[in-house]
This record gives C-alpha cells, structure tokens and sequence, in this order.
C-alpha cells in the first residue's frame, strides 16, 4: 500500500492553529498568551477552489505577530468564509489560511504567500478594525506514478522543487514499502524532479540521471495531476572496479580495466592530467608523453546501459615518471689507420633523439674525443677503438650505448681509392662501380644513394637507373674491408642528375621525295635537342633539322635519326631511333588514252624501285569503280560525265608499300 505525501507543518503553528479552529467552531476567540486584550481587529474573506464547500472545509485562520512565528489568534468565520479576528493589540501581524478539512485547498498567507517568511504584514494601530484582508487558496497538484524494484527495505520519494532564487528545495518525502502505484499531494505549482532513495542500490533522479543538477525537471501547474512517473529504482549500474597495468612513466602504455557487477552496452574512458581531461585520450590504454611528466594521471571510466542509470569511477594512477629509451647499437665506420678519420653511426633510437660522443681507447677515455668524427693519431696505434654514444629525448632518462671495438689502429699505408661511376646517368642505363687500387687482399660491398639516400636493396656493383631516381644525382660508397675489418669506406662523387631520355621515332613514308619527322619520346622537361639525320648508318650532311626528305642518294637504304638531350645538370644524353625500311623510289602514276567511252584508258606507273610489283583501282570522280583493278580500263556510259584517275599501289620486300594516284582525266565525254 501506497500513501500520500504529507507535508509537514510548522512545530510552532500547529497548536495555535488548532485552538483556532476549535475556537471558530464554538464562535469564541483565542487571546495571545503574550499580550493583554485589544480593541483592533482584521476582517476579511477565504476562497476556496471550486468544488469545496466553505461550510464544511473547516477554514481556519491564524494571525501571527510579524517578528515571531510562534502561537496565533484566531476568530470568527461564517460557514460562508468570512472571518474576523478580534482583539489585537497595535502591532504588525502576518495571516495565515487553512481548510482542515479539505486537504486539496492548500495552505497559504496573506499576499498570496506559501510560508510565514514570505508573507505580507497587515499593521493595526490601536482599535483600528482593518478589513479586506482576504485570500484565496488553491488546489493541490499530484504527480503519480509506480515504484519496481523495490528491495526489502522499501523506497523513498522525494521531490525537489526549484524556488525563487533557482536552488532546489526538498518540499517533504513519501516511503513507500513494495512495488506499487505512489502519489505525491499537497504539491504547489512549479518546477520539480524527483529522487529515488532505497538504501541497497544508487540514488536515481527523475529520467535515470545521477544527481539534481542533470535530472530532468517536472512542470507541475496549478491543481495538476501529473500520472506516469513509473520508475524502475533498481535500474543503476553499480560503481565499476578499475584497475590501471603498466608503468606511469613517459613512453610506457597504460591500460585501464573495469570489471561490472552488471555490463553495460557500451564503457567509455578519459585520462586526465592534475584532473584535467587529456584531449583525444579516449581509450582504454594512454601513453604518457613528455609534457606529462610531473603531472598526477588518472582515468576515468563511464559505463551505460540502455534502461540503467549510468555508472562512472575515477582512479588516480599516480605522478607520471621520465621513461626509459631504448638505446640504438653504435658502430664505426672508417679504416683503422692512422691519419684515417673514423664516424660514429649512433643505430636506430627513437625520433628526436639528441647525441653526445665520447671515443675510448683499452686505456681510457680520449681527452677532447666527443665529436661524431675522431681522426686517428700515432697515440692510438695497437689500441681498439670504441665510442660510447649517449642519446637524450624529452620526458626520458639518458640512455648510452657502446659500439664494438675496432681496431686495433695501425701505422701501415692501407691504400684506398675514391671510387668512381661510369656509365650514362639516365633512367634504364646501368651503372658501374669502379672501385680505384686498394690495397691486395681487400674485399669490396658497396651501397649506392640518390641524392644522398641509400637505395634499398642497391648492393651491387652495378645499378640500373629507374624512374625513382629520376632528377637524382647517385652516388657509390664503397666499403673495403680485410680479415673481416673494416679498413675505409670510401664515397664517390656524385653523378649529374639521373636524366629521362625517351626513345625517338621516325614517321612519314620512307620515300624518296616525302617528308619525315623525328619524334623525340619522353625527356626531362626543359630539355633542348639536336638532330642528325644517317642513312644505312652514314651521317647524312647537313641533314641536322627534325624532319627530313629523302632523295634519290637514299634510295634503296634504311634511314635513322640520332636525337641528342642537353639540359643543365643532367648529362648529355644521344639516342638512336630504329631503322626504317629502305627509302622507296615511288612514281606518280599517269593515264594514256582518250577518255570518251568505249575507249580504253592504261596506267602508266612511272619510275619506281627495280622489283616493285604493282595492283591497280580505276576510280571515277573519286569513287572506286568496282573490278577495275587492271593496268588498263575500257570506259562506259556510266563514267560519261566523269573524270577518272588511277591509284598504283607498289610493294616489293625491305621496303614500305605505297600508293600513289594519277591526277583526273578531262570529264569523260
């Protein structure tokens, strides 16, 4: 079973009010306790909500002096809710209005108010009778709804209703024991939510929302009766259990792992610096960095599930601590000769790394030995070598590695040579290390570089140019080693940059008297050309332009082009086209014949290359007359009219086959 909210009333209040009401009944009085009888008096009238009968209600009314809210006299009321209060001293009073028996009419004040704090004073000079102080009371609004979930110990409701200043204010409580129907009365008009309160699980606000400030609020109007509010007051996730693995230092991953006493749909995380939130450290794991050093880390876990109040728990993780880098393997390279100058390649260390050098021999460090280079002297012969390298990063610990030792430092005259390239820097054209005189017994590994990049996988002493280096001048470092040592490593200068030069072509009939042209293919851009024209292999003289007409010296030969690149910075490039077939002598047909019909016209084919075997079409006026393809022709009366001409095709083997046309005969009469 289900009760209504009762709203308490004042300690102070009660007992005057009840004599109040009991005095009423019986048409008498109540004097205040504190002061001696006056002539004045307060009159005036109470309205009730409709529906409740004045007569019955038991309307009572307290005056209050103003400073103190303590005992009240009462007066006199008509079954009508007219009442006057007589008696009073001067003084300034507050007025109070009830209907004990209409629990729906509201309690209130004098000025409309809902409490002695707020109400309006009414002053009273002495016998002064002070009418018109009259009040309406109003309805009482509800909110009902049903409980679920209720544990042994039952649950209590509590609404919130927000006041005047915007603070919520508790207006009173209703338990309620087993899963029910509850209804909320004696409710003024206003803004409300309500907060569920069982002992055994969390706390809910009204709509599944962890606290006052984002519970939803209740408009709650004049004599309203709100239904629905059902809650299930079971449904909230219970705080997670969270646990944070790894080291809270720089570099180092922490992962955050929450266990559920119910899981939810989805967990959501947030680490935060000094209780800040990180920005993007969204996820379960988090990598400090270097600017958190110093900082308290945390994380925060969130886990939701639909129909649940969501559950959140923040654990410290502790200060976030310098990490520890991973140091790279240094090792040297350069001959161990006297005068030679060794380098210290400091390995693989993480991005940004900063590094110190410091070469050492079996007998101690090397005074003033700190650069990336150390040129070798007399003092360090018969000793190995060995640099110790320390790398600093922001956020970590210092780290050092040492490389292996080398050595030990000789006096002899290693010789070693700068190596050297031959071959065309240009995409397709292999390359060639020369490697110069070394010393006898040295063995050779070599690394070629573009533009100061190692090539991957470009190992050899040779390398064919592809598209990549293009633009790139190459380089060859050639390592010589003895006895498995290292005794130089030598660089050779770098090539003009690696050039693209296409392959020219030749188009055009292969023809004494026709015209052709050279077509250069893809070249660097920028890159300006020359021409040279030969012809079964022989430079023809003067033939220098890109395009080309043979003549009758040419007949029966194969024609070339040689197209020479020259562009700054690159090398001079010259590249051959193919041969084309050998240069035809070709003819110019012309008709013998009177072109009338009935009369027979023959193809003259003019001089042609010695072999040459011939196929003929007779056209009129353009169009090709079917089955005319003999030497000669007879014409008809369907070429009357029209003009004729002749096309000669030549072929022979080793050179192009072409065709040539007559010019037109007169029209045919």
């Amino acid at each position: 079973m289900t009760a209504p909210l009762t709203l308490r009333p004042r300690a102070g209040a009660v007992l005057g009010a009840v004599v109040a009401l009991v005095l009423a009944t019986i048409g008498l009085s109540a004097q205040p306790a504190h002061a001696a009888t006056g002539t004045a008096s307060i009159s005036g009238h109470v309205t009730l909500p409709a529906g409740i009968d004045p007569a019955t209600a038991g309307i009572s009314v307290g005056v209050y002096e103003a400073s103190v809210d303590n005992s009240s006299i009462g007066g006199s009321i008509t079954p009508e809710g007219d009442y006057v209060v007589s008696g009073l001293a001067a003084g300034t009073y507050k007025v109070e209005f009830r209907a004990w028996n209409a629990p729906s009419a509201l309690p209130g004040w004098y000025g409309g108010a809902i409490d002695f704090a707020s109400a309006k004073t009414v002053a009273v000079a002495a016998g002064q009778q002070v009418t018109g102080i009259d009040a309406t009371l109003v309805k009482e609004s509800t909110i009902t709804g049903s409980l679920s979930g209720v544990p042994a110990g039952g649950a209590t409701v509590l609404p919130w209703r927000l006041d005047g200043t915007g603070q919520w204010v508790q207006t009173g409580y209703l338990r309620v024991e087993a899963n029910g129907a509850y209804t909320l009365a004696g409710l003024r008009a206003g803004t409300y939510t309500l907060q569920f309160n069982t002992g055994t699980y969390r706390d809910q606000y009204w709509k599944l929302k962890p606290d006052l400030v984002s519970a939803t609020r209740i408009e709650l109007g004049a004599g309203q009766a709100l239904a629905g509010y059902d809650v299930d007051v079971s449904a909230a996730l219970w705080m997670p259990t969270v646990s944070v693995s790894g080291q809270r230092q720089v570099g180092s991953v922490l992962q955050a792992t929450a266990t559920w006493q119910t899981q939810p749909d989805t967990v959501s995380y947030q680490w935060l610096a000094n209780g800040a939130a990180i920005t993007g450290a969204t996820a379960s794991t988090y990598t400090p960095t270097a600017d958190r050093v110093g900082a308290q880390l945390s994380v925060r876990v969130t886990g939701a599930k639909t129909g649940f109040l969501p559950a959140s728990d923040t654990i410290g993780v502790g200060t976030v601590a310098k990490g520890w880098m991973t140091a790279g393997v240094p090792t040297i390279t350069g001959t161990t000769v006297t005068g030679a100058t060794l380098t210290a390649v400091p390995g693989v260390w993480p991005a940004g790394t900063t590094f110190t050098y410091q070469w050492s021999t079996g007998s101690g460090n090397i005074a003033g030995a700190t650069g990336r280079t150390f040129t070798l002297t007399s003092a360090q012969q018969g000793r190995l070598l060995s640099v110790l390298v320390t790398g600093t990063l922001p956020g970590y610990e210092p780290a050092q590695a040492r490389s292996t030792g080398i050595g030990p430092s000789q006096a002899d005259g290693y010789t070693a040579a700068t190596p050297t390239i031959s071959g065309t820097a240009a995409v397709g054209s292999t390359l060639t290390a020369k490697t110069g005189t070394w010393t006898t017994g040295t063995t050779f590994s070599h690394q070629w570089s573009a533009s100061g990049v190692p090539i991957t996988g470009a190992t050899a002493s040779t390398f064919k140019l592809t598209s990549a280096q293009a633009g790139k001048t190459v380089t060859v470092t050639v390592t010589g080693k003895v006895g498995g040592n290292t005794r130089a490593v030598k660089p050779s200068a770098a090539t003009a940059k690696v050039v693209t030069a296409g392959t020219p072509t030749i188009s055009g009939t292969v023809a004494v008297g026709s015209t052709l042209t050279a077509k250069t293919g893809t070249w660097t851009t920028g890159t300006a050309f020359t021409y040279q024209w030969s012809a079964s292999g022989v430079a023809i003289t003067g033939a220098m332009a890109s395009t080309f007409k043979p003549t009758s010296a040419q007949a029966g030969k194969t024609i070339t082009v040689a197209v020479k690149g020259v562009l700054s910075g690159y090398p001079t490039v010259t590249k051959t086209s193919a041969a084309t077939a050998k240069v035809a002598t070709a003819g110019t047909p012309t008709i013998s014949g009177t072109a009338v019909v009935g009369s027979t016209l023959t193809a003259k084919t003019g001089t042609w290359t010695t072999g040459t075997a011939f196929t003929y079409q007779w056209s009129a006026s353009g169009v090709a007359i079917t089955g005319a393809t003999a030497s000669t022709f007879k014409l008809t009366s369907t070429q009357k009219g029209k003009t004729i001409t002749v096309k000669v095709t030549g072929a022979l083997s080793g050179y192009p086959t072409i065709a040539k046309t007559s010019a037109a005969t007169a029209a045919v009469g």
